[in-house]
């Protein structure tokens, strides 16, 4: 293990590790898969299609189910992105902060 983890340490770039994690390769892919709205799109997609399937057609418990949970994925999916936008212009603001700190210092110039 001190061996493997001795070689790994100096590594810098990706395509150095893909011989020492032989397993973890292609794992990129299968992460983006299906994400957030796309996702969504194939729950409608496949709550319309089950519509069509005995006893449960538009308006039984079964169909109310599925919509029920599919309103409630896109609802939360809706408050995460609402999130990460709120977190994403936080750090924007941050980084503009050093910038301007770093430019001042550099500069001399409030």
């Amino acid at each position: 293990m001190n061996d493997l983890l001795g070689a790994v340490k100096w590594r810098q770039e990706a395509g150095a590790w893909r011989h020492v994690f032989p397993g973890e390769a292609g794992g990129e892919e299968e992460c983006g898969g299906l994400a957030g709205k796309d996702a969504l799109d194939v729950l409608d997609s496949e709550n319309t299609a089950n519509r069509v399937k005995k006893g449960c057609g538009e308006g039984t418990s079964h169909d109310r189910t599925r919509q029920a949970i599919t309103n409630s994925l896109k609802k939360k999916l809706r408050d995460l992105l609402g999130e990460f936008n709120v977190l994403r212009t936080q750090i924007q603001e941050e980084y503009r902060d050093v910038v301007s700190r770093h430019y001042s210092a550099i500069n001399g110039t409030p």
